[in-house]
């Protein structure tokens, strides 16, 4: 029921969803960037991705090629300092091994997610040895945007049911590329476990289908980079579809 007020119409129910997102918003950090690399430890999509001194570029576990760099961030050029210290890279196979592999799945043998602690000896890769590599799209800056919580995580969370039918723009989470925030789920929730201590883990970075990175997961997917808090080693990458 609407009610008016000082001639503007009110919605309780909106106002007591709002209550309720009040102490499960959180911040999210979409990118912007320019064409073209940069230093090693630049933060991107695509293009030269930074390696250790002395190692090879990353390739599928499966079909043995070079995979394609998805993304690479520098914990030093975050807008929030972020659970992990050093460069996180996610390397994906592009060859064909996606099915064979459920690559839609955490820890899947086309794809590396990983973690260089700082100290690494890091120095570009010669080259992409990848026919068709990405080009590069260096991060530049952050833009702070209010993010929110997918209905089914407000349902994990107790929000009554009512409530959660009036979720949607602007209180859903946001979509596309971003840093922190909700993941915004395509289908259900599905935060993988830490392989050390089997606890929750949560989103560090989204990754959206053909937003910086020229590629679809599935049927316009959305990927998830996730860490687990208490152990930053451990980092996995999953997407989902419809």
């Amino acid at each position: 029921m609407m009610i008016e007020t000082c001639g503007e119409l009110f919605d309780p129910a909106i106002a007591d969803l709002l209550d309720a997102l009040e102490g499960v918003t959180r911040t999210a950090w979409k990118p912007v960037t320019l064409d073209g690399d940069g230093p090693a430890d630049a933060s991107k999509f695509g293009g030269i991705a930074a390696v250790v001194a002395g190692e090879s570029w990353p390739a599928c576990g499966r079909c043995g090629e070079p995979m394609q760099l998805f993304v690479q961030l520098s914990s030093s050029a975050l807008p929030v300092a972020p659970p992990f210290a050093g460069l996180l890279q996610l390397f994906y196979c592009t060859s064909g091994c996606e099915e064979a592999c459920d690559a839609w799945a955490p820890h899947a043998p086309s794809t590396s997610v990983r973690v260089l602690p700082p100290g690494s000896p890091l120095q570009p890769a010669a080259r992409a040895p990848i026919p068709g590599a990405f080009p590069a799209r260096r991060i530049v800056s952050w833009i702070a945007v209010e993010d929110h919580p997918h209905w089914a995580e407000l349902e994990r969370a107790g929000v009554p049911g009512h409530l959660r039918e009036d979720v949607s723009e602007p209180y859903s989470p946001v979509e596309g590329d971003k840093y922190l925030g909700w993941p915004a789920w395509v289908q259900r929730v599905e935060y993988p476990s830490c392989r050390t201590c089997g606890a929750e883990m949560t989103l560090l970075f989204q990754l959206a289908s053909e937003e910086h990175v020229p590629y679809t997961f599935g049927d316009a997917g959305t990927g998830y980079v996730t860490i687990c808090p208490g152990h930053p080693h451990e980092v996995a990458f999953s997407w989902n579809c419809l």
